[in-house]
């Protein structure tokens, strides 16, 4: 079986149609791996680029790019790279003002048991949240 690993603006065309020809495209793919005639890999990598171009470049405000980059982990079909602690990850993106690269490696950090080495004050905003919250 062919395999793939999907870039950021494949699934971008998806999410956004903006390029309809790219769009019909991606979700041609989609379908086959919906089908199990190909797989399809979502790296990590992939996740942090769209969160940041869909901000930066689009102006997509937290909110929406929690919906589309959940929806997309929710694919069963699409092997998502570290799946639960992203939808772990963006459930917390929703919710505070943190990175979305320290709030996930906040989380593989506490999964290994780990702590991250940073002089980011947004670490320690995490630690308060997961007193209250995780």
């Amino acid at each position: 079986m062919k395999s793939y690993i999907a870039d950021t603006n494949f699934y971008l065309r998806f999410i956004l149609q903006d390029v309809k020809s790219q769009a019909k495209l991606s979700e041609k793919y989609l379908n086959k791996a919906k089908l199990g005639e190909i797989k399809i890999f979502f790296p990590d990598e992939v996740v942090l680029e769209m969160e940041f171009v869909l901000r930066s470049f689009y102006s997509v405000n937290r909110e929406e790019i929690t919906k589309s980059l959940l929806g997309l982990m929710k694919i069963e079909y699409v092997d998502v790279e570290n799946r639960s602690l992203w939808i772990k990850t963006l459930e917390i993106y929703k919710e505070k003002n943190v990175s979305l690269l320290d709030i996930f490696l906040f989380l593989k950090a506490k999964d290994v048991g780990s702590e991250v080495l940073s002089f980011d004050r947004d670490f320690q905003k995490l630690k308060k949240y997961e007193k209250q919250n995780i």
